[in-house]
């Protein structure tokens, strides 16, 4: 009797730890921005010199990643930006080509260390100066890292001159 007991407890405990761990883990995904056409001419000559990180951010520090001014992030001498393990693109006239943080990218690894929910993609748009909280500021854009969000492994952005847009739709977070 105690023998049966202890295999259906094992087996409940099987159960409830699969049903509870798929869904809402952080996966990892190509990520790649790209520029659209409102950001420069078709020949590529008038595109400006943008910079792009991606960040890791866990649900503990996601307060202080939304509220943070992307005017200050960007202006060269911010602590926030200096310390966080961040991928960095740049596009110019010289390289405008889209630019992907690859999911086997080592970055993945730290962000996961650090209990990573979401990445932050922040963008010094210019002519932008317009400090807004979360995705309410153009130059600053909130993708979740829970698979259940994503149908792919690819999420494709573009750089527009209004701010950053998801064209990988995302899904509802469920309740």
């Amino acid at each position: 009797m105690t023998r049966v007991l202890g295999v259906v407890v094992f087996a409940v405990v099987v159960v409830l730890g699969v049903g509870c761990s798929n869904g809402n883990a952080a996966g990892r995904y190509d990520i790649t921005l790209q520029l659209g056409s409102s950001v420069g001419g078709a020949d590529g000559t008038s595109i400006p010199s943008l910079e792009a990180d991606l960040v890791g951010v866990s649900d503990f520090d996601m307060e202080r990643w939304s509220n943070h001014s992307m005017t200050e992030y960007f202006r060269g001498q911010d602590t926030l930006r200096a310390e966080a393990p961040r991928h960095t693109v740049q596009f110019s006239s010289e390289s405008p080509d889209p630019k992907t943080l690859d999911a086997k990218d080592p970055i993945w690894e730290t962000w996961k260390q650090r209990s990573a929910t979401h990445v932050f993609v922040l963008i010094n748009l210019p002519g932008v100066r317009d400090d807004r909280a979360g995705d309410q500021d153009a130059r600053r854009l909130i993708l979740p890292l829970a698979k259940n969000r994503w149908s792919s492994r690819e999420i494709l952005i573009e750089v527009q001159r209004s701010g950053l847009v998801p064209l990988t739709r995302v899904r509802p977070a469920e309740n």
